[in-house]
């Protein structure tokens, strides 16, 4: 009589694209807080003022400790302090970057609360924690899209001040044709609202104040090449 060898099969896993980001999701909540510390300088304040036109702390004239940062600018501050060689392939920083196969992203709005008791000032010596706060996956023209919400908490001295959500979409690598052009439909009116029509030197300088290396802002051979848009992205 023969032997009979009995052997126990294991049957490989697949995971959907959905499955794969609610497991990175998870992980990087777990794993992945970043803390980051910066000086509110007056001589960064003055450059933005400088780039944007916006206030009256122009050409030489520096705004004095205790001066409140206006809504949005601590973007010139906290600068992502990472070398050329660890950036992604785009230029961008590698952190909160979901799996394949996303390779693909742009930042796409923000939600912000501040301290009306407790506004940044110049001067300030401030701390910034930064924390995944979801991923979604979305379907659109693009085809599948892995939305993802970053919280930036920001506190001086005294406490929090304020928080950034930034929203980030990633999309799978894009083919040619599937990149074009198509206008945004507005789903509710704004309160208020602000046109800027950025000159290239405008977004050169805005660029280099937030030490931004995303090339699909200022290369047009990736934008339009390795990335398919139908240019730089603005």
């Amino acid at each position: 009589m023969l032997p009979v060898l009995k052997k126990n099969l294991t049957r490989p896993r697949f995971y959907s694209t959905g499955q794969l980001l609610q497991q990175w999701e998870v992980e990087t909540k777990a794993n992945c807080v970043e803390t980051t510390w910066d000086e509110i300088t007056g001589s960064q304040f003055n450059l933005l003022a400088n780039t944007l036109g916006e206030s009256e702390y122009v050409n030489e004239k520096v705004p004095k400790e205790g001066t409140n940062v206006p809504p949005c600018w601590h973007h010139a501050y906290f600068p992502p302090r990472t070398q050329e060689g660890n950036l992604a392939s785009d230029g961008y920083e590698t952190s909160y970057f979901p799996p394949k196969p996303f390779s693909q992203r742009m930042w796409v709005g923000a939600h912000l609360d501040w301290s009306l008791e407790n506004p940044l000032k110049v001067g300030d010596q401030v701390k910034m924690t930064t924390a995944l706060d979801h991923a979604e996956l979305r379907q659109g023209r693009m085809g599948d899209s892995a939305m993802v919400w970053i919280n930036k908490d920001i506190e001086n001295g005294h406490g929090w001040s304020m928080r950034e959500q930034r929203c980030l979409v990633y999309h799978p690598e894009q083919e040619k044709t599937s990149a074009v052009t198509r206008g945004i439909t507005v789903k509710k009116k704004a309160e208020f609202s602000k046109t800027i029509t950025p000159s290239s030197i405008l977004l050169f300088r805005y660029s280099a104040l937030t030490f931004n290396s995303h090339k699909i802002h200022f290369d047009h051979e990736y934008a339009t090449k390795v990335e398919n848009h139908p240019g730089k992205i603005t």
